[in-house]
């Protein structure tokens, strides 16, 4: 039977077409495992021109054009890729890398937070993991950055990687105690965490050394700071967190623990002018005022120009305590405190005049325990009784003075 010449021809396309269509397909994969990406990437076209409906075909060119670091041109198949083939988890991933590498990290970050974290497959999480927390830090959209990594602890609360960016974009953003948290749970994670740990430190005593209204919330903070610090000091005994754990052990006003853990830093060799001066200031709250000037002493002799007014107001406060109020006056003085120097100066010319005048009246009354004794012929005579209404008019003005040395 003779066939159709229109017919034949017709078939002969097609088959042409689709021998092809595979040539292309089979072209571009050769060539991408042989590295040949822009040859790849020329196939995997001509296989898009011929079948665009193909999910796959854009993804391939989407890679061949990644490998090439032609990021931008890569965005289009890739985003073609996702919307036809339903989100797929590596089309996905591939279209999140290319908006990343091409500086659009926002767009990479829509591109995750969009996708299920959950749907992800375990061989592909580890990328999906890295590529989200990239994109989140790099992002400057806190909120729709904070909510993709929230949602992605809620999948993986045990990926310590999705903490640590959430506190980092927590804390970019104005976000302090959402950090503290995030930094918290990275180091319960991992004990020997030590950057987290101190990072969630830091933080608690930053909020509240930032809280000026209610007292109970900055104690509240510190106590906090001070129990993570104790917990890292003890699994990590350097002398760094020994001196952390003191700072925020003063600031729990746990004043023992801070002059012990401050004392052990000392020992171990940090000698410088921040933890002399927590460590007087430690010693001053607990009464040890000669300890405290000998520390608070030390932090003036140390490199640095910070803290000079707080450590001569402490100084003053020991010196006052040890009734040294000349010197408690100079110290107030060097720390720009004119009121309180000058207070202390008239306390100290007060003091003297009443040493003076105390002195005084214990001349006096001796005096006249003496003149008593030794006119006792004279008692019951009008010169007796003239000399013992002096001698009681004199007494009852020093009453005052000698009550201190009766």
């Amino acid at each position: 039977m003779r066939r159709n010449p229109i017919v034949l021809a017709c078939s002969l396309m097609i088959f042409l077409g689709a021998t092809t269509l595979y040539a292309s397909w089979d072209d571009g994969v050769s060539a991408f495992k042989a590295g040949r990406y822009d040859e790849a990437a020329a196939a995997f076209l001509s296989y898009v021109d011929s079948r665009p409906e193909v999910p796959a075909g854009h993804y391939m060119l989407g890679q061949a054009l990644l490998r090439q670091q032609r990021f931008d041109d890569a965005l289009e198949p890739l985003g073609e890729a996702v919307a036809l083939g339903s989100g797929e988890s590596r089309y996905v991933l591939a279209l999140a890398q290319a908006q990343i590498k091409a500086g659009k990290a926002e767009a990479g970050l829509d591109t995750l937070v969009a996708a299920d974290p959950g749907s992800v497959p375990d061989a592909m999480r580890p990328d999906f993991n890295q590529l989200l927390v990239q994109a989140a830090i790099a992002s400057d959209r806190g909120e729709v950055a904070l909510a993709g990594l929230e949602k992605a602890v809620a999948a993986d609360p045990a990926e310590r990687n999705f903490h640590v960016a959430l506190a980092q974009v927590a804390g970019r953003h104005g976000e302090p105690e959402r950090a503290f948290d995030a930094l918290a749970a990275a180091y319960d994670l991992d004990p020997r965490d030590a950057e987290a740990g101190r990072g969630a430190v830091r933080k608690a005593m930053d909020i509240a050394y930032e809280e000026d209204q209610d007292k109970e919330r900055k104690l509240d903070w510190y106590r906090k700071g001070a129990e993570l610090a104790g917990k890292l000091a003890t699994t990590s005994p350097t002398p760094e967190n020994q001196k952390l754990a003191g700072e925020a052990a003063m600031g729990a006003k746990d004043y023992e623990g801070a002059a012990a853990r401050l004392g052990q830093a000392l020992a171990a060799g940090i000698d410088d002018r921040r933890l002399r001066y927590y460590l007087g200031r430690s010693h001053l709250a607990l009464g040890n005022d000669e300890q405290a000037l000998v520390n608070l002493q030390a932090a003036l002799e140390r490199e640095g120009d910070e803290l000079v007014s707080e450590i001569h107001t402490a100084r003053a406060s020991a010196l006052r305590n040890l009734e040294r109020f000349d010197d408690a006056a100079e110290a107030y003085g060097k720390a720009g405190r004119a009121g309180k120097a000058s207070e202390m100066a008239d306390y100290a010319e007060h003091r003297r005049e009443w040493a003076a005048k105390t002195a005084d009246c214990v001349e006096k009354r001796a005096q006249i325990t003496v003149l008593l004794e030794d006119d006792q012929g004279l008692k019951d005579s009008p010169e007796w009784k003239d000399l013992e209404q002096q001698a009681t008019e004199i007494l009852a003005a020093c009453e005052p003075y000698l009550k201190e040395t009766s």
